[in-house]
């Protein structure tokens, strides 16, 4: 990084120390707003963000994972979201402070929705396909640990277009292409039937 970054991440660097000494128990994210959906196809930008994050760690910042807003707004394959999960899954370089680096980060999903306002063309069928390629890249991906969507139904979306439900009639709300997409994953593909006993202890 260069020294304007380097001045950025020690100073964010500080702002998680004193989120930590608040919270010793918290495991702190820093949450970005758009890396997964960002256009340039040479990766520049998550480039930039990874080695952003890695120098607030440089500097003593307690970052223990990378929340990923994920307001998709253009079709975007598996590929290259398991491309950009890659990247910012890696480990630290080694660094003078570090001479080892340090291991990966996890990563989550946060806020994944598709933005109509800026892809005004999209179909049913490609929210749908989007949904599908970033739930898929992110559950596989072993860094991944969790995938929210951002809001459940249109009306109170903060753009008007939840993924889950079209709620235009209040009395019957009408689950989206998209939403299909979501509920068969979650409710079927990756939903696990267990059964068994507690322990002594109450665990299972």
């Amino acid at each position: 990084p260069n020294g304007t970054t380097e001045t950025e991440a020690a100073e964010v660097a500080e702002w998680f120390k004193l989120a930590q000494l608040a919270d010793p128990s918290a495991q702190l994210y820093i949450n970005e707003y758009n890396i997964l959906n960002f256009w340039q196809e040479d990766d520049a930008d998550v480039i930039a963000y990874k080695e952003f994050v890695d120098a607030v760690r440089d500097a003593g910042g307690p970052v223990a994972g990378i929340g990923l807003q994920a307001h998709m707004d253009r079709m975007i394959t598996k590929e290259q979201i398991t491309r950009r999960l890659d990247l910012l899954a890696a480990p630290m370089a080694p660094t003078t402070n570090h001479p080892d680096g340090l291991p990966g980060l996890r990563l989550e999903v946060t806020e994944l929705d598709i933005n109509t306002q800026f892809w005004s063309d999209a179909t049913p069928a490609d929210q749908a396909q989007v949904t599908a390629n970033v739930m898929d890249g992110a559950f596989e991906h072993p860094a991944v640990d969790g995938i929210t969507i951002w809001g459940m139904r249109d009306s109170i979306h903060w753009r008007d277009n939840a993924i889950l439900f079209d709620d235009s009639d209040a009395d019957n709300w009408v689950i989206k292409p998209s939403g299909r997409e979501w509920i068969d994953r979650v409710k079927g593909t990756w939903w696990s039937e267990l059964d068994g006993q507690t322990g002594s202890t109450g665990e299972f």
